[in-house]
């Protein structure tokens, strides 16, 4: 298969990857910590309403969130070359979209910064040296 090909699907494969790991950190992040009582976070403005209710523990699922995506982005070993500039892409797009919500919620202002600053590009770059390992032919 062509170099160029399978970097792209190694890099669409990473935001498949990002996806369901995105998804069941939270399931499990909400499991062990809930988020407060009452608050509906099925809408935006549910979220929106209920931000302001949050304590500092109930940041961790959100964190989590967001530094295992991240981290997911391992699945760039499956790149012929390049893994670490794939996982630091996919990491910097995800922060995108953590700067998109930023600006769309009222958040913290130390979520917001502890966020962007500690869960994106550097579990990206976790992620890709765990990642970086023995090329898959």
């Amino acid at each position: 298969m062509n170099a160029a090909v399978r970097n792209t699907l190694a890099f669409l494969g990473g935001f498949v990857v990002l996806g369901v790991a995105k998804y069941a950190a939270t399931a499990l992040g909400n499991a062990v910590i809930p988020p407060p009582p009452g608050v509906d976070l099925s809408t935006i403005e549910g979220f929106t309403a209920a931000v302001p209710l949050y304590e500092a523990k109930q940041w961790i699922p959100a964190f989590l969130e967001h530094a295992v995506g991240s981290m997911a982005a391992a699945a760039a070993f499956l790149a012929v070359s390049h893994r670490m500039k794939l996982a630091l892409g996919i990491g910097a797009l995800h922060m995108v979209g953590g700067i998109a919500a930023a600006l769309m919620v009222p958040f913290l202002a130390w979520v917001v910064a502890l966020d962007l600053v500690a869960m994106y590009l550097p579990m990206a770059w976790v992620g890709g040296r765990l990642g970086a390992g023995p090329r898959v032919s």
